[in-house]
């Protein structure tokens, strides 16, 4: 899973680095009409490419859809990680929105630059839900509660400490704090 989820940290990484360079030379509307196109043909590869396992069965799962939510909605556990996968995309959303706007406004720093922070803020995001998913998987064997409670209170320091930095932080702390975030 550790894998799976490293996919989108690594397309925000290379849209992070490559696309404000690309819309400075060329513009931003192309820029995008470049990454749809790249979308896409992605999805359109997925949709030739992607065959369902024939070995998996089927009777393990309950049928219908009314069975399903039945399942989800009486586990208080997957209500808890849920409600907190939903704030987790929230902040992500947060941060992939602002902190670009951040760098640039805030700490004055250029917006080529900017770009490459949040580069490295989503390497920051594919090495953490790799170094998590191993962790859970590996170390924690099947405690998400103890796992989400330590993502959470890094997540909250990392972000509280974010509006704290001086003007003129060094660009090796700006790194290392868009690499905590992420």
């Amino acid at each position: 899973m550790g894998i799976v989820e490293v996919s989108p940290p690594i397309s925000g990484m290379l849209a992070a680095a490559l696309l404000p360079s690309f819309a400075a030379t060329h513009s931003w509307r192309i820029g995008l009409m470049v990454l749809a196109a790249m979308i896409l043909a992605a999805g359109m590869f997925f949709v030739l490419f992607y065959r369902d396992n024939p070995r998996r069965r089927r009777g393990d799962r309950p049928t219908g859809l009314a069975a399903s939510v039945r399942i989800l909605a009486q586990d208080r556990d997957i209500w808890l990680i849920s409600v907190i996968g939903i704030l987790f995309q929230a902040i992500s959303i947060t941060v992939v929105a602002f902190f670009i706007l951040f760098l640039y406004e805030t700490l004055e720093i250029t917006i080529l630059l900017a770009g490459w922070f949040m580069a490295i803020a989503w390497i920051g995001a594919a090495v953490g839900r790799f170094g998590w998913g191993f962790i859970s998987d590996f170390l924690l064997r099947g405690r998400p509660i103890l796992l989400l409670s330590l993502v959470v209170s890094l997540s909250i320091m990392c972000l509280a400490y974010l509006p704290l930095l001086p003007h003129d932080s060094s660009l090796v702390l700006i790194g290392v704090l868009s690499f905590a975030v992420g």
